[in-house]
C-alpha cells in the first residue's frame, strides 16, 4: 500500500496543468510531461485521490494473494530459481522489464509511445526531417513493431545526434539499453562513405547487411526474386522435416498443414507477390509431406493432384490452400484497402506515392513502380470481378464505363446500339434534381408496358396471370375456375385465391391436386410470357395445354408414389456380380456421420460365399478421406488373409 500515495500524486500533478513548461514534480523529468495526454476527468481524479477507509483496506488485503499482487515488472512479489537442482534463496524484484513478463508487452507499448512522441516533436520543430516517398506524402520518421524499431532522419550528424540524445533519454526513463550488436545503419545513394565511418566511430553502428529481413520481409530486393524469398521455402522444409520423425495420422497432418505450414508465411505473402515458381515449390513441399510423411526423397506416389486437394469441403475435398491463390488473395486484401481508402498511414503513403484516384481500377499501371506496388496492381483484375460502386449522388460514375448495377455481368450495363461518341453520361443525369429518386421519364417512354399476350392492356401481375384473355381461358379449361367471379388487387390475393378460397370449392381428396394445378398454370403462363418477350416463340393455348398435362402427370406420380416399393427398374438396380473362377472380390464402403464415420469391408469368393466382413469407426468426417481409409483398410485385410497369392 505504500506505493499508492506517490502514484496518486503523479496522476493528480500530471493532469492538473498539462500546458506547464516546467515539471511540477521533482521526480518527473520536464521533457516527459506533456507527452502523455490526460485521459481522466476531474471527478475521476478526485476519486483516485480519495483516501480509502480502513474497512476497504482490510477487505482488499484479505483478498490478496501471490497472483493478485504482482510487482511492478509483472512477476510475483517474490520467487525462487532452481539452479543445478538446488533451490536458490528468495529474490525480491524491484524494477525492470524482461521478455515474458505478464505486464511487459503493454508496458512496453506505453513506453515506446513516449519515444514516438519525442521523435515526432523533433520533426515538428525541424530538428529531424524524416523521409518522404513523394512530395505530397507525409514524412516518415519512425516505424515501431514490438521491440523492433526503425528510425529515419537526414544524412547529417546533427540529426543523428538528436535521435541518439532522445534514445538515451528514453533508455534512462524505461530502464532499457540499446544493443549495438543488433543495431545497424543504412544510407541512401549519394551519401558519402565518410558519413558511415563517422557514425560507426561515434556510436558503434555497423552498416546494414543486404540480406537482412524485417518482420519476415526482405528489406532489399534483387532481380532474382526467387532467391530473395528462398528463406520461405527453407523454413517450410525445416518444419516438415521435423514432423517426419513423428507418427501422425491423416487428421494430424491436415491440422499441421493448415494451422502451421500454410499459416507461417502469412505476413510475407500479405505484402509481396511471390514468384509463381516459388509458390509451386511450396505446394510441392507440403504435398510430399501429405502423401509420404516418412520418406526423405522428393518422389512419391500422389493418387490425387494438389489442385484437387485444395478444393473446398463442399466439393468433396480437404480444403487445403494453394500458396499462389492464397498469396493473390492476401495481396488483393491490401489492394482493397487502397481502393476503399482505408484510414491507414501505409495506405495514405501508397496513394500519395502512386497518385491513386477514383478510377484506379481502370487506370493503367505506372511504368516505374516498386515490387510491392506491382503486386498490388496485379490484384486489380481480381477486385474488378467483385467491386461495384455504391451510388450516392452519382456525379462521378459513368453509366456505360463503370460498375454500378448489381446482377449484371461485370456490373456494367450494355447499350443496345454501339456508341459512336465518347460515353460521358453519368448516373446523376438519370436522377431527379433532388438526387433522391430516378427520373422515370427517361426510362418509361422506351419500355414496352403492354401485355405480350393481348397487346391491349398494360402488363401487371394480376392482368398477366388472371385477367388476360389467354389466362382466363387456361384457368377455365384446366381447372374450371371462372376468373370473372374473383376481384384481385395484388399478387398476394392471387395466392390466397388458389390456396384458400378455391380449395373450399373442391373435394377434400383433390385439394393437393388442385393446388398443384394452380402452381403449374402460373409457371406455364410465366414461361409463355418470357418466350414471347425474348423472341423465343409464342406458346399458344394448345401447347400450354399439352405441356400442362405432361408436367401434371410427372409431379402427381412423384408425389403419390407408394413408399417401400422398389423402383429400381426405373433407375437401374445395382447388383453384386460374381468374379472369375478362383478370384476373391472385396467390396468396401463408408458412411459419414456428424462426429465420426464408419467403414466396412466385405470379401466373397467366386461362388458368392462370404469370406469375411469387418466394420469399424474412423475419427474423420471428410468424405474423401473416409473413402480412402476404407480402401486402405481393405488392402490391409486382403494382405493379412493371404489374398495377394491369388
Amino acid at each position: 500500500m505504500t506505493m499508492c500515495s506517490p502514484q496518486a500524486r503523479y496522476i493528480k500533478q500530471g493532469t492538473s496543468d498539462p500546458t506547464s513548461s516546467k515539471s511540477s514534480n521533482p521526480h518527473i523529468p520536464a521533457d516527459l510531461e506533456g507527452l502523455i495526454d490526460s485521459s481522466i476527468i476531474e471527478a475521476e481524479n478526485d476519486l483516485l485521490f480519495r483516501i480509502p477507509k480502513a474497512d476497504e483496506i482490510k477487505k482488499v488485503v484479505s483478498e490478496m494473494n501471490s497472483h493478485k499482487a504482482p510487482s511492478p515488472d509483472g512477476f510475483p512479489v517474490q520467487y525462487t530459481l532452481l539452479l543445478n537442482g538446488t533451490k536458490s534463496s528468495t529474490i525480491l524484484p524491484s524494477q525492470g522489464l524482461r521478455q515474458g513478463d505478464l505486464l511487459s508487452p503493454y508496458i512496453f507499448i506505453l513506453r515506446v509511445d513516449v519515444l514516438a512522441r519525442l521523435v515526432n516533436r523533433e520533426v515538428e520543430r525541424g530538428a529531424i526531417k524524416g523521409v518522404k516517398v513523394s512530395p505530397g506524402a507525409a514524412a516518415i520518421s519512425q516505424l515501431f513493431y514490438a521491440d523492433d524499431v526503425i528510425l529515419f532522419c537526414g544524412a547529417k550528424i546533427s540529426e543523428v545526434a538528436v535521435l541518439m540524445r532522445y534514445i538515451k533519454k528514453y533508455c534512462l526513463w524505461s530502464g532499457q539499453s540499446i544493443s549495438v550488436e543488433k543495431s545497424s545503419i543504412f544510407v541512401s545513394k549519394g551519401v558519402h562513405h565518410n558519413f558511415i565511418v563517422q557514425v560507426k566511430n561515434q556510436w558503434g553502428f555497423k552498416q546494414l547487411a543486404k540480406g537482412v529481413r524485417y518482420l519476415g520481409v526482405p528489406l532489399f530486393l534483387t532481380r532474382n526474386k526467387s532467391k530473395d524469398f528462398a528463406f520461405v521455402k527453407e523454413k517450410l522444409e525445416a518444419r516438415t522435416n521435423g514432423w517426419k520423425s513423428k507418427s501422425l495420422s491423416w487428421m494430424g497432418r491436415a491440422t499441421l498443414i493448415k494451422s502451421v505450414a500454410q499459416a507461417s508465411p502469412v505476413y510475407t505473402m500479405s505484402t509481396c507477390k511471390l514468384p509463381k515458381k516459388l509458390c509451386n515449390e511450396l505446394d510441392g513441399v507440403v504435398g510430399r509431406f501429405w502423401w509420404s510423411p516418412k520418406k526423405l526423397s522428393n518422389k512419391c506416389y500422389t493418387p490425387m493432384g494438389w489442385k484437387d486437394l485444395c478444393l473446398p469441403f463442399d466439393q468433396r475435398s480437404l480444403g487445403f490452400r494453394s500458396y499462389e491463390s492464397f498469396n493473390e488473395a492476401m495481396i488483393a486484401k491490401l489492394a482493397w484497402w487502397v481502393l476503399s481508402g482505408r484510414d491507414s498511414f501505409c495506405v495514405k503513403v501508397l496513394k500519395a506515392k502512386y497518385h491513386v484516384g477514383s478510377n484506379w481500377l481502370d487506370s493503367p499501371p505506372p511504368k516505374s513502380a516498386s515490387f510491392v506496388w506491382r503486386g498490388i496492381e496485379g490484384a486489380k483484375s481480381l477486385l474488378a470481378r467483385g467491386a461495384c460502386k455504391l451510388v450516392g449522388f452519382g456525379d462521378s460514375i459513368l453509366v456505360w464505363n463503370e460498375p454500378w448495377i448489381l446482377g449484371l455481368p461485370n456490373f456494367k450495363p450494355v447499350p443496345k446500339a454501339s456508341l459512336d461518341i465518347i460515353p460521358c453520361l453519368t448516373v446523376a443525369q438519370l436522377m431527379n434534381e433532388a438526387k433522391s429518386h430516378w427520373n422515370h421519364n427517361m426510362f418509361l417512354p422506351n419500355l414496352e408496358i403492354s401485355c405480350p399476350f393481348c397487346n391491349v392492356c398494360d402488363e401487371s401481375v394480376i392482368h398477366l396471370f388472371w385477367e388476360c384473355s389467354l389466362a382466363r381461358a387456361i384457368w377455365f379449361g384446366l381447372s374450371g375456375i371462372c376468373t370473372d367471379h374473383f376481384q384481385l388487387a395484388c399478387g398476394v390475393d392471387l395466392v390466397e385465391v388458389i390456396v384458400f378460397t378455391c380449395v373450399d370449392l373442391v373435394d377434400a381428396l383433390n385439394v393437393n391436386s388442385f393446388i398443384l394445378k394452380g402452381t403449374l398454370i402460373l409457371d406455364l403462363l410465366w414461361k409463355a410470357r418470357n418466350n414471347k418477350v425474348h423472341g423465343e416463340g409464342f406458346l399458344g393455348g394448345w401447347e400450354i395445354n399439352a405441356g400442362f398435362w405432361q408436367k401434371f402427370g410427372e409431379k402427381h406420380s412423384a408425389i403419390h408414389k407408394t413408399p417401400g416399393i422398389n423402383n429400381g427398374a426405373d433407375h437401374g438396380t445395382i447388383t453384386w456380380e460374381h468374379p472369375h473362377d478362383g478370384v476373391f472380390k472385396i467390396n468396401c464402403d463408408a458412411a459419414v456421420g456428424h462426429h465420426f464415420s464408419s467403414i466396412a469391408v466385405v470379401a466373397r469368393d467366386w461362388r458368392g460365399n462370404m469370406v469375411f466382413a469387418f466394420t469399424r469407426k474412423v475419427n474423420t468426417i471428410i468424405p474423401l478421406q473416409v473413402e480412402v481409409e476404407a480402401i486402405i483398410w481393405a488392402g490391409h485385410l486382403a494382405i493379412s488373409h493371404g489374398f495377394s497369392d491369388y
